[in-house]
């Protein structure tokens, strides 16, 4: 021990403060950076999946090559602290693009709803030391119930597509599969969601070592529980089967919330259209934070998506009695946009302000206050970003549906100020 100390004086420290060492240089609490989009605001043609990380990690692997003691500690609290979790599946690209070869989930154009992938393909096959290994895909008749987890793993599993992330991104990964599945279904011959993921398949084999094996009467260990708990964001998977060092009655409690059945489309317009009433109050009390997360809160549950229901149902009580379920959605995910726009602006977050509106160019016609509203809140983003000529002709769009309010009449004699009489006149040419 002498020696490696003389060779290595980083171990002269005691090991409790080696270790708050390797945590600062090895864990995603401690490496993590946030990320703040830009977005090109004059591209009108603005598409994409939306899911490019809002943040990343900038883990320092360095230290793990000190000498053989400093690897064994510090790839100790490496693996430990950051619960590694390893992702395969059998969707194809056409069914889930998301999840094809070319992962369209890390490459395509963003909002700051994805998530890191740490390793994917051989690189994801070649790392070890992860706590969860999960595989998701379409059942079928191959693959009959709990013959999967007999005996070993076959070797086609082995070499489906695959990715490895932390368990800090388990809950955005579900919350990312749930929506795109409900997108892959309506290209599906089937036009039900919920029976698109009725056909799907949650195997989980959970790695990371307790000394509660099989104890059903003791509640898991708080690593268990941030492994497993994310995964029951997920409602109406057809196969869950869970195994490994996990208590037996919280195993199947999991098992049971992934099953669950799907809010119905009634339940779910009321539990939306209250969160947005929370987030509005939070808004007026000026509590921006607040309202931004609350409006996140009821996006996430309109992409989670309801029971399927008759095309024309309508509200039966409540604020929207008589309306078409899915015009009353539509407009609700519209004033969530509108309310985190509004948010944005307040926060100074200019670029986030004016990407919550680009989605209301096209499909909002039950509110034309709305729509005005959403072309005002794009100006000023535009105009927080010095971009004046877009945020002018922005606020014209505003003006073209509501002519006499005199906020937008006051911006656009503001704008034009700004830009000065020989820009206006250049522009008139």
């Amino acid at each position: 021990m002498a020696d490696s100390r003389e060779l290595c004086p980083f171990l002269s420290l005691p090991l409790e403060i080696r270790n708050p060492i390797y945590s600062y240089l090895l864990s995603t609490k401690y490496t993590r950076e946030d990320m703040i989009q830009k977005i090109t605001i004059s591209d009108s043609k603005y598409k994409g999946s939306h899911y490019r990380p809002a943040h990343k990690y900038h883990f320092q692997p360095a230290i793990l090559r000190c000498n053989h003691q400093v690897n064994q500690e510090a790839t100790a609290v490496f693996h430990n602290t950051n619960l590694f979790v390893s992702v395969s599946h059998n969707y194809s690209s056409g069914e889930i693009s998301a999840f094809g070869e070319k992962f369209d989930l890390l490459e395509s154009q963003c909002d700051g709803r994805g998530f890191p992938v740490l390793a994917r393909g051989k690189k994801a096959r070649l790392f070890d030391g992860y706590a969860m290994e999960i595989y998701l895909g379409r059942a079928n008749r191959r693959d009959a119930r709990g013959r999967w987890w007999n005996s070993p793993k076959p070797q086609k599993w082995e070499i489906r597509p695959k990715f490895m992330i932390a368990s800090d991104d388990l809950l955005q990964f579900c919350k990312i599969f749930l929506l795109l599945s409900m997108r892959a279904a309506k290209t599906d011959a089937e036009s039900d969601s919920m029976l698109h993921l009725k056909k799907a398949m949650l195997l989980v084999d959970v790695l990371h070592k307790t000394d509660q094996h099989n104890r059903a009467n003791e509640g898991p260990r708080p690593a268990i529980r941030r492994l497993l708990e994310p995964l029951a964001y997920f409602h109406n998977i057809g196969l869950v089967i869970i195994e490994g060092p996990v208590p037996t009655l919280y195993s199947e409690a999991i098992r049971q919330r992934i099953q669950r059945r799907a809010p119905s489309a009634q339940d779910l317009v009321h539990a939306v259209s209250s969160l947005v009433e929370q987030g509005d109050a939070a808004f007026l009390k000026r509590d921006f934070h607040s309202a931004v997360f609350v409006y996140k809160s009821a996006l996430e549950k309109l992409h989670a998506g309801s029971q399927k229901r008759p095309k024309l149902e309508r509200m039966v009580e409540g604020t929207y009695t008589g309306m078409v379920i899915g015009g009353v959605k539509n407009l609700l995910q519209h004033k969530v946009y509108l309310g985190l726009s509004k948010a944005s602006l307040q926060l100074k977050r200019f670029e986030m302000a004016h990407h919550w509106t680009l989605a209301v160019a096209r499909g909002l016609r039950d509110s034309r206050e709305i729509l005005s509203q959403m072309w005002f809140c794009r100006a000023l983003a535009s105009k927080g970003l010095g971009e004046l000529e877009q945020a002018l002709k922005e606020m014209e769009m505003a003006r073209l549906i509501q002519p006499n309010d005199l906020g937008i009449l006051a911006e656009i004699a503001i704008l034009s100020s700004l830009l000065g009489p020989g820009k206006q006149q250049a522009e008139a040419v």
